[in-house]
């Protein structure tokens, strides 16, 4: 829950700082040093968002497995039944 709160904070930071950057502080030239600080926000919210998307395939990937039972069987969940196959190794 901290990690959610702290990711949405920062996104938030990061989105004041593309407004302010972008009608406040207008460059004139593209090689000016307001563009540049733009660029690295930018960049820093990708990367923070592929992070965040591939913690969550991770996870996902990962609960699949609380699942499985040792040589495969009907597990009961609510509303659903699957049929699980543990993969040979």
């Amino acid at each position: 829950m901290f990690f959610v709160r702290s990711y949405c904070l920062y996104g938030f930071c990061v989105r004041f700082c593309f407004v302010f950057l972008c009608i406040y502080v207008s460059p004139r030239l593209p090689s000016s040093g307001n563009r540049r600080v733009y660029v690295v926000c930018f960049n820093l919210y990708s990367f923070v968002i592929y992070c965040f998307l591939f913690g969550c395939c991770v996870i996902c990937y990962s609960q699949s497995f609380y699942f499985l039972c040792e040589g495969g069987g009907f597990v009961d969940l609510p509303c659903i039944k699957l049929y699980v196959r543990v993969p040979i190794a």
